[in-house]
């Protein structure tokens, strides 16, 4: 990585050390050779793709800060008090809203780039430091991502009378921001209702991706990382045409059929999911993630004995405790519908997935085995779509089961409400309510 120094202009006059300057008349020479009094640096991490950082712009920056000891003070990825996430920190680049290293230390830096950058205390919080957080003359590290570029505002109170004096200009805030860059969001899926789901705004983690695919564009696991970030970004078709592109520069390659079938279930392209985890699973039957995804794809179709064999497999080569909960639930799920009721719970007894975890699966088990009652299942923190979408279609199935589908119509339609669309439990709930029409 490339190590470089912002010379900087602050307190005396900051020159090359090795070299005497060659300055024209009229500047009078003086005797001695400059010193340096102190220096920015950085090392770029990632290079971004996206709008330039530039001088009166507003910078959003998602950050951690720590101290040369290892001790983190700061971080913008941490949650708030309430939970919530925190936004971006926005500043307007040179109007010494932040301390100078970062004044400056966005210079030629893209949207989706990331840069560490090592602040002596004379840019940071100089010599008394900033008790009890930043010790006297602290040189600060900061992992920084330039998450977007936008104009100033003007400030509400800088009247022509009153000019420059009324203070920086004010930057949009992040949510407006956010939500600018999100006009080129995709339509993904369509509903038989008509409901259109659109993919979200890249937030950087493409903007990554994109680049280190582009330092090795026959690499399979750099096609791979970029299919993912587009999916966490729900973009899902994008990553279709990414691991498309994979597959030509490696058409044996079970992984990239693994996450392309994944992701033409999302878009609820069963016959297309099907077709690419079916040859994912001939060139490598003892994949987890082909498995998988291979019996949800079977349990959406309608097979449910073919679903209980893909969810039987991958139940005997789950890569943790989450997923052998999830292939255990699905198991269960499968073998009940197929009417193997008697096999579906001697499954559970034998309690195969007894390694703690907690994602929604976990919940669904305990349903299933008699623990909780199905209101039970819902915990207070459980609000997220997916989540409740997972949820919500486990109760739905448990009432199926049990012949009961007045309730299990309730609980599918409260998975479709979530919203959590991409959820196999919001497109297995699809699915139920049409069976139930």
């Amino acid at each position: 990585m490339r190590l470089t120094q912002l010379c900087v202009v602050a307190l005396c006059t900051v020159a090359c050390a090795r070299a005497r300057p060659s300055l024209p008349a009229p500047i009078p020479r003086v005797p001695g050779a400059p010193r340096v009094a102190f220096a920015l640096q950085y090392i770029d991490v990632a290079v971004g793709t996206g709008a330039s950082a530039q001088a009166a712009k507003c910078l959003y920056v998602h950050y951690t800060g720590w101290l040369t000891d290892g001790t983190k003070f700061d971080s913008s990825h941490d949650t708030t008090s309430t939970g919530a996430p925190r936004p971006p920190i926005s500043f307007p680049q040179g109007f010494r809203r932040v301390i100078a290293g970062w004044d400056a230390g966005f210079e030629g830096m893209q949207v989706g780039g990331r840069r560490r950058l090592i602040i002596p205390y004379q840019l940071a919080y100089g010599e008394q430091g900033r008790p009890p957080v930043i010790p006297p003359r602290a040189t600060l590290i900061f992992d920084t991502e330039l998450m977007a570029v936008a104009d100033t505002l003007p400030r509400a109170d800088a009247t022509p009378a009153r000019g420059p004096a009324a203070g920086p200009p004010q930057c949009p805030p992040w949510a407006t921001v956010s939500a600018a860059s999100a006009g080129a969001q995709t339509v993904q899926y369509r509903s038989p209702a008509g409901v259109e789901y659109r993919s979200q705004a890249d937030t950087g983690a493409i903007a990554r991706a994109e680049s280190a695919l582009a330092v090795d564009p026959r690499g399979v696991d750099r096609f791979i990382q970029l299919g993912i970030a587009q999916s966490g970004a729900r973009q899902f078709r994008e990553a279709i045409e990414t691991f498309t592109r994979g597959l030509a520069v490696a058409p044996n390659e079970a992984m990239l059929y693994r996450w392309r079938g994944h992701r033409f279930l999302s878009v609820r392209e069963f016959d297309h999911a099907l077709d690419d985890l079916t040859r994912g699973f001939r060139l490598d039957s003892a994949n987890y993630g082909v498995l998988y995804h291979l019996g949800v794809v079977r349990f959406a179709r309608g097979d449910f004995a073919g679903a209980a064999d893909a969810f039987a497999r991958a139940q005997r080569r789950p890569p943790n405790a989450g997923e052998l909960a999830g292939a255990t639930d699905w198991l269960w799920m499968a073998l009940s519908r197929a009417g193997r009721i008697d096999e579906a719970r001697a499954m559970l007894d034998r309690h195969l997935d007894s390694l703690p975890t907690t994602i929604a699966y976990a919940q669904r088990l305990k349903l299933y085995r008699g623990l909780i009652a199905p209101d039970a299942v819902f915990t207070p923190a459980d609000t997220e779509d997916v989540q409740v979408a997972t949820l919500s279609c486990g109760v739905g199935n448990w009432y199926l089961v049990r012949g009961d589908t007045a309730r299990a119509r309730e609980w599918f339609a409260r998975a479709v409400r979530s919203g959590g669309w991409p959820a196999f439990g919001f497109i297995v709930s699809e699915i139920e309510l049409r069976r139930l029409r």
